[in-house]
Formats: structure tokens, sequence, C-alpha cells
């Protein structure tokens, strides 16, 4: 079965599981995805196809590996992997409203479900208060169809990497989080012109820009 441990500083989650569990919620994913992905640049396509990438990493071998101890002495191996909070966030939103498009089976709904579950229980593992305000956010109050998704949640993931590791931020994440998808808020405005702004300078459309790792969106994609 999946399971799932905040990272130390509660940066993120760690997903691991064996190899048919983590190949089952590929295929959920790639089910979804091939009928969410009408067009490459579609954000949540985007969205979908990142994280279906890190889960194929997971079962290839080609990210983590930890044995994983059960029930005190039961020890197994488990392949896993990484990923940001507002990320699995953001993921988790998109995974959820586009699979209300798409004829899922009985171990599709398992899965869904199912990583649902691993993100509550790591949340509240990590911090009880934080997570209080963060499960909000499963499945709700993030506005996935914004045009600018990626571009929104790039630009998340730089401030929350900036902030000092530990319960605060954590206990901050919410706020930055949906702050950023509201359309009435200073931050949200003030993300959007700057993304327009950027956009008119380079001859392209806020939805081509990426953020670089200072936090300045230069990059065309």
């Amino acid at each position: 079965m999946l399971q799932g441990f905040s990272t130390k500083n509660g940066t993120g989650i760690t997903i691991y599981g064996d190899y048919c569990d983590l190949r089952s919620l590929y295929l959920t994913i790639s089910k979804i995805s091939d009928k969410a992905c009408q067009t490459e640049d579609d954000p949540q396509c985007i969205t979908l196809m990142s994280f279906l990438y890190e889960v194929r990493k997971a079962y290839s071998e080609q990210r983590l590996k930890e044995e994983i101890t059960f029930d005190g002495d039961r020890r197994i191996e488990y392949f896993g992997f990484q990923c940001l909070w507002p990320d699995l966030l953001i993921f988790i939103n998109v995974f959820r409203n586009q699979a209300s498009y798409v004829t899922t089976d009985d171990l599709d709904q398992a899965n869904l479900y199912l990583l649902d579950h691993i993100t509550k229980k790591a949340l509240e593992e990590y911090d009880h208060e934080g997570a209080a305000q963060l499960k909000n956010l499963i499945g709700q109050r993030i506005n996935i169809l914004d045009p600018l998704l990626v571009q929104i949640n790039e630009f998340i993931n730089l401030e929350y990497l900036k902030l000092k590791p530990g319960k605060k931020r954590f206990r901050n994440l919410y706020s930055l989080i949906t702050n950023h998808f509201s359309s009435w808020t200073e931050e949200s405005k003030n993300l959007k012109r700057h993304l327009e702004e950027k956009a008119l300078e380079l001859g392209t459309t806020a939805d081509k820009i990426a953020f670089d790792e200072d936090g300045f969106s230069e990059v065309v994609r």
C-alpha cells in the first residue's frame, strides 16, 4: 500500500510504494491525463504530466529506495519520490477535477482516495495546527482553471522555499497558496501584473513565462 511521510523540515512529502502500488497509481494518472491532455501546453496537463513523470521514475527505481519497518520487525523494500507540498496539493486538485470527466473503475477510485489519505496523514504527522488548514485545500479552494496555473505554482514554490524551514513556514503555506490563487488579493494581482509586463517585454504571453531560481520571470517556455 502507498505510504506517505512528511520530509524532516516539513518541506514536502515522501511517497513510497512497492512496484505494484506505484505502477497502479501511474496507470490511473495516465488514464486521466490521456483524456485531459488535449494540448501539451494546457496547464492542467503540465501539472498531471510532471507528477506522472516522478511516479514512473520511482517505480523504475530511479528515485528513492528504502526499507520500511512494519509491526516492529517486518521490513519491506519500497521505492519512492519526494514532492513539495504546494506541488502535491495543486496536483491533487487537478487530479480530482480531471477524474470527474473520465470513466474510472474501483481501482482508480482507490488510488484517488489513498493519495488523499496519505497526504492528510503526512500533514497531520508533521504539524497538527498547520495541517488543519492545509487539509482544506485538498479538492477545493485552489483555482486550477486559472490559465496561469503553472506560473502561480512555480512562484509559490519559490516563495515557499525562501522561507526558513520549520513549522512556521508550514503554517504560512495555506495563506501563501490561497492568496496567490484568489483573483481578489493584492498578491495575486501583483503577480499577474508582473507576468503580463514580462511577457510584453519578451514578446510572448504570460502563460509562456517560467520563473528562474531567483524568482524572476525571464525564461520563455
